[in-house]
């Protein structure tokens, strides 16, 4: 337990993060609902660069150890407090960002960004009957950066409000 303080807890698996959930509604018509249906949409979304993989360099050869951090991407801060005192702290590399790594030259696709913006199409399958708010969820769809983990795409089905027609409320038709 003391070693997780001073960062010498090994032998643990490190959990990687996910990105955000990106929950939209979808209108459907009650026709749709009632008989299931098959539609197709499309979501804006950020990918990794195909050309630098996420990196932002233009190839692997730009990609340099960052020399203020020696590629540990924190850096060991001393202050004296008062004569003869001093504090030491551990602080993110502002070179690198905590990357350990700097680049170069930027990739000439994304600009260095690492990721670009793409649209993705996608095809919702309506179950006959669907309730209202029923969620469908894809899977590791959402934005994707070379930090975190895609997260999902949620997608919550509602029914159009058509005025003087039927209408829905719970399972009962009006």
């Amino acid at each position: 337990m003391f070693q997780n303080f001073f960062g010498g807890g090994g032998g643990h698996a490190q959990q990687t993060r996910r990105g955000p959930t990106s929950m939209s509604e979808f209108e459907i018509s009650l026709a749709d609902a009632y008989s299931g249906s098959s539609i197709d949409f499309m979501v804006k979304k950020r990918i990794l660069c195909d050309h630098c993989r996420g990196t932002g360099a233009a190839s692997s050869a730009d990609l340099h150890t960052c020399g203020a951090c020696n590629g540990q991407g924190v850096r060991i801060v001393r202050q004296q407090i008062m004569p003869g005192m001093v504090t030491q702290s551990q602080m993110t590399c502002n070179e690198c960002g905590g990357r350990g790594t700097v680049i170069g030259k930027k990739c000439p696709h994304c600009g260095g960004n690492k990721v670009m913006d793409h649209t993705q199409h996608y095809t919702l399958e309506v179950p006959k009957g669907v309730p209202e708010g029923h969620e469908v969820v894809y899977e590791g769809e959402a934005d994707e950066s070379p930090d975190y983990e895609p997260g999902d795409v949620v997608i919550r089905i509602r029914t159009k409000k058509d005025r003087g027609g039927w209408r829905r409320k719970e399972t009962s038709l009006y």
